[in-house]
């Protein structure tokens, strides 16, 4: 029994390994960003490193597999060490204000780092733990040496777990795959509230309070990070929403990244840049950054917060709805 647990556990950990790898490759930029985001150490935060990440996740995951025993004792020690770092680079950033994107799974991970990362994690190192502890050699040469019986049930259990991992995955993709309507949470006949009484720095150095962001148009406000991989389909996104905008509503974009940082990520776009979003967030209760609300010359917020990309497209979706209402044009938005 000790056998088949240990066996499904180097198994489990070879196939977490390989898919991280696997969905990583062709994605060096957000590599490196999440390693910047993450807080790596500094000789670590380059585009070579990002590039060798998901090889040698791949490398790991194989060598797992089919590592005989001298060498297998070796690469579970190396399981173990980078799963440990892992569960504590985790730990770090989901205790974090802002919100910080792993890229652990590639195009997979659009959520930010939070407790269930932190969960994963500690599983993978118990998985590393166990598979250093009790197995001897990889995947391969112990399911050779297994007996019918420990063999169908080695199988059918992971199986099941494989067959759970899929329904998880698949959930969690419907789920935060579909775009609100119109008619949820982000339209425009709920009650607005104020807009918080905060201040924000305009690109010339003034300080200004954020309603003024809005004083003559409806303005959608982005709040971006440049560490953060949804904020740069956020960025790249804009040229498309402004002409889905009509006129009828302005974009501007609300960051805590100094001009210099910011200037690269926005070159291009014809869009006010305003610093010192970490107060919004504060009063908002807000975990992090893309966010998005809508601004009117009233005072008030129309809609939102909207966090994360996919709620961000929601609301993209209902504001570019509303303003080809009847009604719910530029006078109806700027009243």
């Amino acid at each position: 029994m000790l056998l088949i647990a240990s066996t499904l556990s180097t198994t489990l950990l070879a196939l977490v390994f390989g898919a991280s790898g696997a969905l990583k490759l062709g994605s060096i930029d957000a590599t490196h960003s999440a390693l910047t985001a993450l807080g790596a150490p500094r000789f670590l935060r380059n585009r070579p490193i990002a590039a060798a990440v998901p090889y040698a996740e791949l490398a790991l995951s194989i060598a797992l597999i089919c590592a005989p025993s001298p060498l297998f004792t070796a690469v579970s020690a190396v399981a173990v060490a980078v799963s440990a770092v892992f569960l504590l680079l985790a730990a770090r950033s989901a205790g974090r204000p802002e919100a910080v994107y792993c890229n652990c799974f590639g195009s997979l991970s659009a959520q930010p780092i939070g407790r269930a990362t932190v969960i994963r994690n500690g599983i993978l190192l118990v998985f590393a733990v166990i598979t250093l502890t009790f197995a001897r050699e990889g995947v391969v040469p112990t399911i050779a040496a297994l007996d019918a019986p420990s063999l169908i049930a080695y199988l059918a259990v992971l199986s099941l777990v494989l067959v759970a991992c899929v329904a998880l995955l698949l959930t969690r993709a419907a789920r935060h795959t579909t775009l609100p309507s119109p008619e949820s949470s982000t339209t425009f006949d709920s009650t607005p509230w104020p807009i918080p009484d905060v201040e924000v720095t305009t690109g010339t150095g003034d300080v200004i309070p954020l309603a003024h962001v809005a004083s003559h148009k409806a303005t959608l406000l982005f709040l971006v990070s440049a560490e953060c991989t949804p904020c740069r389909y956020i960025l790249s996104s804009i040229p498309a929403w402004q002409q889905q905008l009509l006129g009828a509503v302005d974009i501007a974009l609300l960051t805590s990244e100094k001009p210099s940082v910011m200037a690269p990520l926005v070159d291009g776009l014809t869009v006010p840049v305003y610093y010192g979003y970490r107060a919004l967030l504060t009063v908002t209760k807000l975990s992090g950054v893309p966010a998005a609300f809508l601004l009117t010359p009233d005072r008030n917020v129309s809609a939102g917060p909207a966090l994360g990309s996919d709620e961000i497209d929601g609301m993209m979706a209902a504001v570019t709805a509303a303003i080809v209402e009847q009604g719910m044009g530029v006078n109806a938005l700027n009243r």
